[in-house]
């Protein structure tokens, strides 16, 4: 196996059916959601052999269909015959569904034998029961629906990516001879929403934590899951969003609070009631705080998102706030054990990031050595470790500028290829990490480029994914894919940027705005013909159909006559 693939592997192997097996069983939740996938995979592909083995024969499946054009739906039923011709028709035509198809899964509930689940298909909504038959689990009943028309006909808008869930886990953790040792992870969310922003109260009991679970574009709020009964409870329900949560000794709640029409600047950070109710504000009025860790004496640590995210300081005797430094890391600023300073990540355009000390009573700043690359999430151990995760390894080293990483473990749960770690219990003895569902593919495709690999190879490997049915098993988004290409273009490099923006023109081909952006890399390489002939595409894809398609098609125009003939 070259380098590379093997850097690729270590964010992705485990994440697909039957890799991570050779190590250790796969979960009942993995196999439930093999069982769905083969069930999507069925019709989207046309192929009867994973409907045979994921659906049982006397399957109960009915449905709710609307004609394009209605509000109204007619009930139906298909029985497992028509499962089988369905796919027969698909392959006979060899019409398969696009690789970007929706295939969103969200499993409820995982018994001994009995398990419930929810799909996401381009077609609609299916709610699914399972069964476990000799080992295998099988669909015995699926309940579906056609989408609203208010979701399918708002005005030529595309419908919004879904959501790639983020979980919590509690991971155990020992110190030993000055190693860190990790015990066995429990997930505390169960693949709903975008949890995230985990913290412990003061007695380690509970884990509250910032949680949008209505959507991609819903609000997030605050919620609590107590660690000994995994009973969850939602805290707030105010009109605005609440962020980076914190329970206080006093059991106060503090969290940012803010609305996205004016980001942070109208509200800033708050303390709540009992009830969840916004009470009063911490600071002397409304600021751009995105993060915050409240220190001894009334002091506040600051991340505030300004012209770049700053590490600032908030003195409630003086009512001043002091910027300290940035660029820094999008994340709340970490307590060191047993010193009256705060760590931060200063960050590097180019993944090098480094971690840096600030000591409170003096504002003295001092490097801590290098992050892993790319990373920006750390916690502390008591005996002054610092944590980090990349992929689905957790590392730890000494905070010296010569200590190198060491892997402490690497975990194979599928669920887990992603992994943040976000906070250490107060008694020290377990730390809470954040993971998407899949690996998301910008992700991989980013870490292998800050590992220095060519663009070219990146792309490679992940159409070697896509063309051996593996890429589904990514969250491959059209913003991320994008985001990494405009990035390689800013920095002058039009030769990696077109590797990737052909990429996206390969995996959306049907966007507009990923051939722009590819015409937009030829043409900064010096390759107008291949511009010329992108910039048309896009012009021949773009519908008009609102205001920012109709300027981003006057753009196209314009660089089109730029070009000449």
């Amino acid at each position: 196996m070259t380098p590379f693939r093997h850097f690729v592997f270590a964010l992705t192997i485990a994440a697909v059916p039957g890799a991570a097996s050779a190590q250790a069983p796969q979960p009942d939740s993995a196999l439930v959601r093999r069982a769905v996938l083969d069930y999507v995979e069925g019709f989207y592909e046309g192929d009867t052999v994973k409907l045979a083995r994921s659906v049982r024969s006397d399957v109960a499946k009915m449905g709710f269909s609307r004609h394009r054009d209605s509000t109204n739906y007619a009930a139906e039923t298909m029985p497992f015959s028509e499962f089988l011709a369905y796919a027969g028709r698909v392959r006979a035509r060899n019409r398969p569904a696009p690789a970007t198809a929706r295939k969103e899964i969200v499993i409820y509930d995982v018994q001994s034998v009995t398990a419930s689940a929810k799909l996401t298909a381009f077609w609609g909504t299916d709610y699914l029961l399972l069964g476990k038959f000799d080992g295998r689990w099988m669909i015995t009943h699926v309940l579906w629906q056609n989408p609203p028309r208010a979701l399918t006909d708002a005005g030529g808008a595309q419908p919004a990516p879904p959501v790639n869930p983020v979980n919590l886990y509690l991971v155990p953790i020992t110190e030993r001879g000055g190693r860190v040792i990790a015990g066995t992870p429990v997930k505390l969310t169960r693949d709903e929403g975008v949890n995230s922003q985990p913290s412990f109260t003061p007695d380690g009991r509970a884990v509250v934590f910032s949680a949008q679970r209505e959507g991609p574009n819903g609000q997030s709020d605050v919620y609590r899951i107590d660690l000994a009964t995994r009973t969850e409870t939602r805290l707030t329900r105010t009109a605005e969003n609440e962020n980076s949560p914190v329970i206080t000794p006093s059991g106060e709640l503090l969290a940012i609070r803010w609305n996205p029409p004016t980001l942070f600047r109208e509200f800033g950070l708050w303390a709540y009631n009992g009830a969840g109710t916004p009470v009063r504000g911490i600071l002397p009025g409304p600021d751009t705080v995105g993060y915050f860790a409240p220190l001894p004496g009334g002091v506040f640590a600051l991340v505030r998102p300004t012209t770049r995210f700053t590490v600032a300081l908030f003195d409630p005797r003086t009512g001043r706030t002091d910027d300290i430094e940035g660029p820094v890391g999008s994340l709340p600023p970490q307590r060191v054990p047993g010193r009256n300073a705060i760590s931060f990540v200063r960050t590097d355009s180019s993944g090098r990031h480094m971690l840096r000390r600030l000591d409170i009573p003096s504002r003295q700043l001092m490097s801590l050595g290098p992050t892993l690359v790319g990373r920006t999430a750390h916690v502390w151990t008591p005996g002054r470790s610092v944590l980090m995760a990349r992929g689905n390894v957790l590392y730890a080293r000494a905070a010296g500028a010569s200590a190198g990483w060491r892997e402490v473990s690497r975990f194979a749960q599928p669920d887990m290829q992603n992994l943040a770690a976000y906070v250490v219990s107060p008694d020290g003895r377990s730390v809470v990490m954040t993971s998407t569902l899949k690996v998301p593919l910008h992700v991989a495709l980013r870490d292998t480029l800050e590992a220095g690999r060519p663009a070219a190879a990146a792309v490679a490997y992940a159409r070697a994914l896509r063309a051996s049915g593996r890429l589904e098993f990514l969250d491959v988004r059209e913003a991320g894919l994008g985001g990494i290409g405009a990035f390689w273009l800013a920095r002058g490099n039009a030769s990696e940027a077109s590797e990737l923006f052909t990429l996206q023109t390969e995996l959306f081909p049907s966007s507009y705005r990923a051939f722009a952006r590819l015409a937009d890399a030829r043409r900064a390489a010096g390759d107008s013909v291949a511009a010329r002939t992108h910039y048309r595409k896009s012009l021949e894809l773009n519908p008009r159909a609102n205001d920012a398609d109709r300027e981003e098609a006057t753009k196209t125009e314009q660089a089109i006559r730029s070009l000449g003939n």
